[in-house]
């Protein structure tokens, strides 16, 4: 092991020593100002740069772990040396078991260091010393003292006795694979990114739609096809292109943006919210996010660009003003403007599912006696553990697929989030259309090898890493 190599983590760790967390996007790169609770970082919004995982505003010790690396050794040597990009810590630790590079005891300067509260692994850092009796750390998400905070708020140094309970294990990253000289590599830049995050994108996209429409089918039946063509990432690239390309879907944004990629429009690869292919179509999009000076994924900007080629559909727009159901809203937009190449009744009924998820999620829920026209709208949110769970519980569904819940609640929709909170997560009942904790398990088994049969993990890891990663989720 280089000596040279591993403090170039070490110092750049170092560094960090009191970079306090955010209350919001501002000032993400001064150490203390807009100091706040809320964990918004600069190593978030960097390292969804580089591993299109969108963290930000969430737990962050394990985004710091991999920022560092990334920082020190440039992404494609930083992915080798963590055995792979995570920001969901037993999934980090996973890597390195995979990989047989776990110990639990001897620890070296260099080892990332995870810590296990009473359910599983929960807390990650940097070892910068060992000696006879201590392992000392460096800390992202935690607060000074020598005992366990997995959410402190901070980057500190810290010390441990070596025989502390909280110890889970050591991953130790194969250094000899790394080179001292990373002149040559994809380093972490000190500016902001081009690319910027949306939080809640369908919230965005409904407010987007509802706003010009004002139809609550309409709005979910154009919901539910973006949900199909691209889950609301503005930024995605067509899945089966993305081997082709060599880079996944945040590279090729930098890369368009850069100008480093002179292809864009006429690459006949579907891209963003849309999933745009036709050159004609691409370059327009292009002159506009470049007209108004923002990045080709901005969410933002694409909603505009779409709007401007749909309203020029007149009489698709007025049907859709009128539709009388999310399927035939949904159907109108797909036949009239989506035109996918899958235009089957099986893919319809898709689509139509999807918006429909979405339709009970923010729809109008409160009419007059005498009218359909529905009065002002409410978003629903069903928040769990300070989570926001409203993405996988849609009561409607729910109630519909267990029909001994919808005769004992009589379609009382709190009741029946009341019986999911308490009872349902844990028994591993499907709650939405969007995701399905079996299925999850199935298509994901390194969480399969860490949680079990606990249901309830898979879903708190969906709502907080996996759909931000793009894990599969029916």
């Amino acid at each position: 092991m280089s000596e040279l190599t591993v403090n170039k983590v070490v110092d750049i760790a170092m560094a960090e020593v009191g970079y306090i967390e955010k209350k919001s996007n501002a000032n993400l790169d001064d150490k203390t100002a807009n100091a706040g609770s809320k964990n918004f970082t600069k190593y978030a919004r960097d390292f969804s740069r580089f591993s299109n995982i969108n963290v930000q505003g969430q737990a962050w010790c394990g985004t710091f772990v991999n920022w560092l690396f990334i920082k020190a050794y440039g992404v494609t040597d930083a992915k080798k040396l963590l055995c792979g990009f995570s920001a969901y810590t037993p999934t980090m630790a996973g890597y390195f078991k995979e990989k047989k590079q776990w110990h639990t005891s001897n620890p070296k300067c260099g080892d990332v260091i995870f810590f296990k509260n009473a359910l599983r692994i929960c807390h990650t850092g940097l070892v910068y010393a060992v000696d006879a009796n201590k392992v000392y750390t460096i800390e992202g998400n935690t607060s000074a003292g020598n005992n366990l905070v997995a959410n402190g708020g901070g980057v500190a140094k810290k010390s441990y006795n070596l025989t502390y309970k909280s110890i889970a294990g050591y991953g130790r990253p194969n250094y000899d694979k790394a080179t001292n000289n990373v002149s040559n590599k994809t380093v972490i830049p000190s500016v902001t990114p081009i690319v910027n995050t949306v939080q809640n994108p369908q919230a965005v996209c409904w407010d987007f739609f509802s706003s010009r429409l004002n139809n609550d089918f309409a709005t979910a039946g154009i919901l539910g096809n973006i949900q199909a063509e691209s889950a609301y990432n503005s930024m995605n690239v067509q899945d089966s292109c993305e081997k082709k390309l060599g880079m996944n879907d945040v590279q090729y944004t930098i890369a368009v943006d850069s100008g480093t990629y002179k292809n864009f429009a006429k690459d006949s690869i579907g891209y963003g919210i849309a999933q745009w292919t036709y050159w004609t179509r691409k370059e327009a999009l292009k002159k506009y996010t470049d007209l108004k000076h923002v990045s080709i994924g901005d969410l933002q900007a694409q909603l505009e660009f779409l709007w401007k080629e749909l309203s020029v559909k007149t009489a698709l727009v007025n049907a859709l003003k009128k539709a009388q159901s999310v399927e035939q809203a949904s159907n109108l937009f797909m036949t009239q403007f989506e035109k996918p190449k899958d235009q089957s009744a099986e893919s319809k009924k898709t689509r139509a599912k999807f918006g429909l998820s979405v339709y009970s999620a923010f729809h109008k829920n409160v009419y007059t006696q005498n009218t359909s026209v529905p009065v002002k709208a409410t978003i629903k949110k069903y928040i769990i553990n300070n989570k926001d769970y409203s993405g996988v519980f849609d009561p409607e569904f729910y109630m519909n697929k267990y029909v001994d819940l919808k005769a004992a609640f009589n379609n009382n929709q709190a009741l029946a989030f009341e019986h999911f909170k308490s009872y349902g997560i844990k028994e591993g009942r499907q709650g939405s259309a969007l995701f399905d904790p079996r299925a999850y398990k199935a298509n994901n088994p390194d969480l399969a090898k860490i949680f079990g049969n606990t249901w309830s993990l898979y879903y708190e890891h969906y709502v907080t890493y996996g759909k931000n990663e793009g894990r599969k989720a029916i």
